[in-house]
Parts: C-alpha cells; structure tokens; sequence
C-alpha cells in the first residue's frame, strides 16, 4: 500500500510538490479552499468587464500540474471549506492523540488520522443542524446549497425536503469515504489501540444510518446511537 501525503493548497508550489510527490509513488491528496486550483496566479473575471489577473496565464501550468497528479492516481479536492474546518477542529486533535495510540508508527499514520477526523467532525455537522441554527452557525456549504436550490431562508425554516436531502447525503458519502480512508491502516496500530479507534468509527457511522431511518429530522432532535444498538455493534466488530 502506497504511503499517503496531504498537500494544503493547489497553488503552484503545492502543485509542485504534490506532482513530484506522486512520481515518486507517494497517494497525494491536495486540498484547495477554493473551487478552482491556481492559488492567486488563477484567472479572475469580474462580472462583464473582463478584468483577468495580470499573471492569469499561469493558471494554464496550474491546471496541468494538476492533471499530471491525478495521473499518477493522486486527488484534487477543492472548494473544501466544510473539510478544512474539520481538519482543523478534529484532526488536529487526533494527530495530538496519535503518538499515544501508536508511539512506533505515529508518523505514517498521520494522513489516515486527519481522514477519520474530517469523517467525525462531518458527522458531527449533520447531526448537529438544528443545534447549530438555534446558536445562528451554519456549517452546510453555501456552494452546495446553491447548487441544490436550498436557501438560507428555507434552512431557517427547517425545511427537509428533496435539495436539503440531497445536500445532506452527499456530506454523508463524504464522510463515508474518509471513514474508510480512516481506517485502511487501521492493521499498523498498536492491538490495545485497534479496537477503540475501530469501534469509535463504527458507533459515530452509525449516526448518519439512524438519521437516515428517523427521515433526517435535524432540526427537532439530536440524535444518538442507543446502548443497545452499541452493544450490538461492538459485538459485531470483535
């Protein structure tokens, strides 16, 4: 199994080293906070006036360098908003906690524990809507409300229907996919260490299901997994 890195930004220094990183055969993720990659050499049009970026042009390299890392079976993940704000209030604990729960093997699990964190601080968002709206946050991206017709005014309204549904679902497949990222070095922990972290995973994935069952009612209950639906998934994973 390749080695992961992640690379913070889509600039052209970040691109660089995550082309080069890749080459040399290394699972490179690279995480932009914008929806495009460039960093501030990318091209920037103002409403119908056509004003570029001076060095716009270099955007062009960007964009191939960019490719060239996807080539090599690396990801560009932009406009990661939601992700980077989890990185920074759950990863960054784990990646605290890791020395602890590995103390050999620490350092090449790094990539890994920043997944599983991203993974519970998303569930924690979709569990968390209504709580949230009641404190006036908003974690759900304003791109992806937009891009499903859901407004402000219909969150505030706290209303579930089909484009809420649909922007919920597709943080939970989200979640899904770092979960599972979280968890393929799960073998390199130390014994004592495997089932916790294992069972923590399995008992916060199991949230999303039992919203799912309760029809994604956010907004009027906060959910949580039952001492016998622990019991049983506990038992399930030993």
């Amino acid at each position: 199994m390749r080695k992961r890195v992640i690379v913070i930004g889509a600039g052209p220094g970040g691109l660089a080293a995550a082309m080069l990183l890749a080459g040399h055969g290394y699972q490179v993720d690279v995480f932009e906070k914008q929806p495009y990659v460039g960093g501030r050499n990318a091209s920037i049009m103002e409403h119908a006036y056509g004003v570029f970026h001076p060095v716009g042009g270099v955007n062009q390299l960007s964009k191939a360098m960019a490719k060239v890392v996807q080539e090599h079976g690396g990801a560009i993940h932009l406009n990661q908003g939601v992700k980077l704000y989890s990185y920074h209030v759950a990863s960054t604990v784990g990646l605290m906690l890791l020395p602890i729960l590995a103390p050999k093997t620490h350092r090449e699990l790094e990539a890994d524990a920043i997944s599983l964190g991203i993974a519970m601080q998303i569930t924690n968002i979709l569990r968390d809507i209504g709580e949230d709206l009641e404190r006036k946050r908003v974690y759900l991206p304003k791109d992806l409300m937009n891009e499903k017709g859901y407004t402000i005014e219909m969150l505030y309204n706290q209303e579930i229907n089909p484009a809420f549904i649909s922007i919920w679902e597709d943080l939970a497949i989200e979640a899904k996919r770092f979960y599972e990222e979280g968890l393929q070095s799960l073998h390199k922990y130390p014994i004592s260490s495997q089932l916790p972290l294992k069972g923590a995973s399995h008992l916060y994935r199991a949230i999303l299901e039992k919203i799912r069952k309760e029809e994604y009612r956010v907004f009027t209950e906060k959910h949580y997994v039952t001492s016998l639906q622990k019991q049983t998934i506990l038992t399930s994973i030993l």
